[in-house]
């Protein structure tokens, strides 16, 4: 499934800071994300990224502001940051609401424990 995907690539964008540096070196649009995804072999929608990306933020999102609200919702801006996009730094309640989707039992993919 290409939610599968989606959600692999929030997992690993969480524990590889290599795949952070690439994602912070582009636009946070859904198409930048998604071109970065399918060069690190994960291939999905925007509709798939909007779907996943509500589960996670807990509300409708638009189409266009998919990453900047995925975003919010999932990190915190570190001490001294301006919040520039290059600044990504997870927060717990983002970690456990992405644990939480993977969890539900809706994805097949197998994930490493962080």
């Amino acid at each position: 499934m290409a939610k599968d995907r989606v959600i692999g690539f929030l997992h690993d964008l969480v524990g590889d800071p290599k795949l952070r540096k690439q994602v912070t070196a582009v636009a946070p649009t859904p198409a930048a994300w998604m071109n970065v995804a399918k060069q690190s072999g994960y291939e999905f929608s925007a509709d798939d990224l909007k779907v996943v990306s509500e589960e996670i933020a807990q509300k409708p999102l638009g189409a266009e502001d998919v990453v900047t609200e995925l975003l919010a919702t999932m990190t915190v801006k570190p001490s001294g940051g301006d919040g520039a996009q290059g600044d990504i730094a997870f927060s717990p309640q983002g970690i456990a609401r992405l644990k939480s989707v993977m969890q539900q039992g809706r994805y097949s993919g197998y994930y490493r424990p962080w």
